[in-house]
């Protein structure tokens, strides 16, 4: 998907069915990044959720969200898309695309902030 290649540009990706997460390698093998230290303590139970959002219902990263932080993670959700509803709604959906561009505006602040140490 087009997230994907520009998230690739970032770092490398780890993709599990609709959600993508962000790898920090360094952080997988457990030693701090060559170029500085994280601004707030590493914790090897952060993820980075890339996916849609919806006002009513529960998709995406409404779903996804609760249910990783009662399982101990720290969720940073991004909502690629935010829609009224779910797509199937007989009435439709109204609602924003998240842009390949805004994408990456959030996650290079991300990284310019030493936030992108997920497990």
């Amino acid at each position: 998907c087009i997230a994907c290649r520009q998230l690739n540009k970032l770092g490398p990706l780890l993709v599990r069915g609709q959600q993508h997460v962000m790898a920090d390698p360094a952080s997988a093998a457990g030693t701090a990044a060559d170029d500085s230290t994280p601004s707030e303590p590493v914790s090897f139970n952060r993820v980075l959720s890339i996916q849609s959002h919806v006002v009513h219902g529960y998709v995406g990263n409404k779903s996804a969200t609760f249910p990783l932080q009662l399982l101990g993670f720290d969720v940073d959700p991004i909502n690629s898309v935010h829609f009224s509803n779910h797509t199937a709604y007989p009435g439709g959906f109204k609602g924003d695309v998240l842009k390949g561009d805004q994408l990456l505006t959030l996650l290079e602040a991300l990284k310019t902030n030493k936030l992108t140490r997920y497990s």
